[in-house]
């Protein structure tokens, strides 16, 4: 017997999130062939089950593992911090296609909004607060673009499990 996750949305996004996450599966999955320029992820990951576009539920299989948060205030901590920066930049030379493009021009456009949205709600920080961003702007027009490849976005300690034999990453969402 399986364990499953339901995760419920309020629209189709969770299609675009199934389909993502058969591609995560397999690319984690080590029986899986793959081309000479693509590598294994590093970790493991939830496999998805199916797609309930009638009530836009998404069914996953849980990742096995327990949290490695206990793990880090010990003798493992250095290790496994090293696996985990190993495991997540695998995800770099995978191969894989995420649907969403999340560049650094976007990344500089929610920044800019953030800054408002702060000089907003702290109006007495809004001069030091419009300083940083212009900066940042300017940091941001001298640094080079450079090509995208896929990421995990937020993975924070609470995202990794340790398996037993290796880790897993969960909330690709």
């Amino acid at each position: 017997r399986v364990a499953l996750i339901a995760k419920v949305f309020a629209d189709a996004f969770g299609q675009r999130l199934f389909d993502e996450g058969e591609a995560l599966w397999q690319a984690s999955s080590a029986s899986q062939a793959r081309p000479p320029s693509h590598q294994a992820l590093g970790f493991a990951v939830a496999r998805p089950r199916r797609w309930d576009a009638a009530s836009h539920t998404l069914w996953q299989e849980v990742v096995p593992g327990a949290s490695i948060a206990d793990r880090m205030s010990s003798d493992a901590a250095v290790p496994l911090v090293r696996q985990m920066g190993a495991a997540a930049g695998s995800i770099a030379v995978s191969g894989l296609e995420p649907g969403e493009r999340y560049g650094r021009d976007r990344q500089m456009r929610d920044t800019r909004g953030y800054c408002i949205d702060l000089e907003q709600r702290v109006p007495w920080l809004a001069g030091a607060v419009r300083k940083l961003c212009d900066e940042l702007e300017q940091l941001h027009e001298r640094v080079p673009q450079q090509p995208l490849v896929p990421t995990h976005g937020a993975p924070h300690l609470h995202q990794w499990l340790w398996t037993g034999e290796r880790l897993g990453l969960v909330d690709f969402d």
